[in-house]
């Protein structure tokens, strides 16, 4: 039986960090790991993928 419901954002599912390129601040998705997000996920017995906003959105994240 499911015990417990939780919801974990992760926009991109890969990892995300951030950097300081020529003083601004960038957003760099780490395409090849989900190390940081999928220690959430660890031993879930469910795990749902809601794509829907990315084909409904308009604007910026």
């Amino acid at each position: 039986t499911m015990e417990c419901l939780s919801f974990y954002r992760a926009p991109y599912l890969v990892d995300m960090e951030s950097r300081v390129v020529q003083g601004q601040k960038k957003v760099v998705l780490q395409l090849d790991s989900i190390t940081m997000n999928g220690r959430a996920w660890k031993g879930v017995d469910v795990l749902i993928f809601n794509s829907g906003h990315w084909w409904t959105h308009k604007g910026a994240l």
